[in-house]
């Protein structure tokens, strides 16, 4: 695998290509997961993002 993930890399692929490599990394992609999802796991388990970096902020009520 190339030393730095990037998204339009893994979005080129299957994403039963997608489940084993993210299944290789340790993680578990739900059996329903969209592609997307399971692209956004590999790249957090990869340490390219974490989760925190993805979800929006909460506004301040």
């Amino acid at each position: 695998m190339a030393d730095q993930l990037e998204r339009s890399m893994l979005e080129a692929k299957e994403r039963d290509e997608l489940v084993s490599i993210a299944k290789a990394l340790g993680g578990k992609p739900a059996a329903r997961a969209k592609k997307a999802t399971v692209i956004d796991l590999i790249l957090e388990l990869a340490g390219v993002t974490t989760a925190a970096d993805e979800a929006p902020e909460a506004a301040d009520a």
